[in-house]
């Protein structure tokens, strides 16, 4: 029952926040245009505490020649206010996951190059990079006590 309340709660407020991110108070009319300026979101994470939701918001840029997505991750209150973006710039942020103890958030990007695992702080700072896979990272899960991480990378 717990875990299907969660899954209305997050869906609930996902839905919220992307009216907000979307203007819905602008008729809809569906074009090729239009569908290309539509945010979505997905990974969600939920801290140990239960008071956090981190999820992740994909939007197109569409810039001279550059056509492509890119996603960031979000950070809020579970009651849906105190919405602001958590990571920032010109390559993506995915896959949030807090650490067992909700001090850290671990994610997925390609800043320095391929794919690796970083985290940054609940309380804000610089992001700081925890792997240095070759063949860069595609999954990984914080250990029960949080000391360590466990990942995955193509051989």
């Amino acid at each position: 029952m717990k875990r299907n309340n969660l899954l209305i709660l997050t869906f609930s407020l996902l839905l919220i926040f992307a009216a907000r991110l979307n203007g819905q108070d602008e008729k809809l009319s569906w074009t090729p245009e239009k569908i290309m300026e539509v945010k979505s979101l997905s990974s969600t994470a939920l801290s140990p505490d239960g008071k956090n939701l981190a999820f992740v918001v994909r939007e197109p840029v569409m810039e001279g020649e550059q056509s492509e997505y890119l996603s960031q991750i979000w950070l809020a209150a579970t009651d849906g206010s105190d919405a602001i973006q958590f990571t920032r710039g010109e390559k993506s942020s995915t896959n949030p996951v807090f650490s067992p103890d909700g001090k850290y958030l671990a994610f997925l990007s390609s800043r320095s190059g391929k794919n690796q695992v970083w985290r940054i702080r609940i309380k804000g700072g610089e992001a700081e990079k925890l792997t240095d896979a070759d063949n860069g990272v595609s999954s990984f899960q914080w250990s029960p006590d949080g000391k360590s991480i466990a990942w995955l990378m193509k051989d």
